[in-house]
């Protein structure tokens, strides 16, 4: 069956900026696979700023120079080019739940052609152009948001020399570099952020939606999620988003730590790594409760209904093998090989306990702790660094790496 309906759904798909490829020709050329256009973007966001922060003396004249500004460089470097490559890589697992919804039978009967309206209709929603404009007028302000304070902090205090700031005393004015950074590179970046988490919405709303269908969920199927296992596979994908928003988190937090002297034990650091490493994969993970009503009910149907089923074949070998064996007395001929219909039933004995094993076992949320796992060390491993650095028994260790690499020196 055809899905190519659902383009805009999935995250990498129908939006203005893959429209713009499209428009120029791109998409069939180099500039169409995903690495070209990954580097492309992340060399529009930052070259020009090097180039401008070393024409404009920004760029190592203190600490607080171009250069030393991990969280820009990281966001640009890192998180740009992650934002982009994800759309390759998370949209076969949008479209593949999209379709095994349809072509596993897990719609209701007669509701396949309500399904598919569905699934066009929030794929229109995700691509909409209203959006895409939106996505730019918010992208613009929180570009300068940070820039603005930091200029007026540098007119204010004479040793604050922020690479967004050039000059000083009373012609202290925005660098050149700050004035790309807040015309070109941030609202791009945060651009790309914002269209993932519109994109994102619109599908954690789409499969609320479905969960709401009558779902055909089968307690007995393998991936112990009554045939929803792939969902646990789809959210999991997001992973590389959860591990590009780390990388910008770690980013900042070593700023802070390294430039600002914060300590990484501090509150508020805690807070926002703790706080990061725990929500971001919650967020993901949230939106399958919607289904977990359905699992539950069908596990506790299925229990009953398998139970009942082994009973009445329990009862009937018990019957036709005392049966058996009582002839089998009275004719003196001894005890014989139990053969035909009971030892078929024997024989399946085996198939009903092994069912039954994986009804008990059954999720009533159709995630499964290995995608659970990828999504929380997404979300740690970029910290991991930052927090292997914190312990101290680890110092001599990073001493002999350091003087390792550094030649001996």
């Amino acid at each position: 069956m055809d899905y190519s309906f659902v383009e805009g759904l999935s995250p990498g798909s129908g939006d203005l900026m893959n429209r713009i490829f499209a428009r120029r020709g791109f998409v069939s050329g180099w500039l169409g696979r995903p690495v070209p256009r990954a580097i492309l973007l992340a060399c529009i966001c930052y070259l020009p700023q090097l180039l401008l922060a070393m024409a404009d003396g920004v760029f190592d004249g203190s600490i607080l120079g171009f250069r030393h500004d991990y969280a820009a460089i990281v966001q640009y470097l890192v998180t740009v080019p992650l934002l982009v490559l994800a759309d390759a890589f998370v949209d076969p697992y949008i479209r593949g739940a999209i379709a095994q919804f349809d072509e596993a039978g897990i719609i209701p009967e007669g509701k396949e052609g309500e399904y598919r309206d569905l699934a066009s209709r929030y794929a229109r929603a995700a691509r909409s152009r209203w959006v895409d404009l939106a996505a730019i007028l918010l992208s613009l302000p929180i570009g300068w948001s940070w820039i603005l304070p930091d200029l007026a902090a540098a007119r204010a205090d004479p040793s604050f020399t922020p690479w967004l700031a050039a000059g000083s005393g009373a012609g202290v004015r925005l660098s050149l570099a700050g004035i790309y950074a807040g015309a070109i590179a941030n609202p791009l970046s945060w651009y790309l952020l914002i269209r993932w988490i519109w994109k994102a919405f619109v599908w954690v709303a789409f499969l609320y939606r479905v969960s709401r269908f009558e779902l055909r969920i089968r307690p007995g199927h393998p991936d112990r999620a009554g045939g929803l296992g792939f969902l646990s596979t789809a959210q999991s994908a997001f992973g590389i988003l959860i591990f590009a928003l780390g990388c910008n988190v770690a980013a900042t937090t070593a700023y802070n730590t390294t430039i600002e002297g914060t300590r990484l034990t501090d509150y508020a650091n805690l807070v926002i790594l703790a706080g990061f490493i725990v929500l971001a994969p919650s967020i993901f993970i949230a939106p399958l409760l919607a289904f977990t009503r359905r699992l539950y009910r069908a596990k506790r149907e299925g229990t009953r209904v398998w139970g009942i089923y082994a009973s009445r074949v329990a009862r009937e070998v018990d019957e036709r093998l005392a049966e058996t064996l009582t002839a089998d007395r009275r004719s003196g001929e001894g005890i014989g090989m139990v053969s035909g219909e009971l030892g078929d039933a024997i024989g399946a004995a085996p198939d009903i306990r092994e069912a039954m094993d994986t009804i008990r076992q059954m999720h009533v949320v159709p995630f499964d702790f290995i995608s659970l796992g990828r999504l929380f060390l997404a979300a740690a491993g970029p910290l991991l660094p930052l927090i292997l650095d914190s312990i101290p028994a680890l110092d001599p260790a990073f001493k002999l790496l350091s003087g390792i690499l550094g030649g001996g020196e």
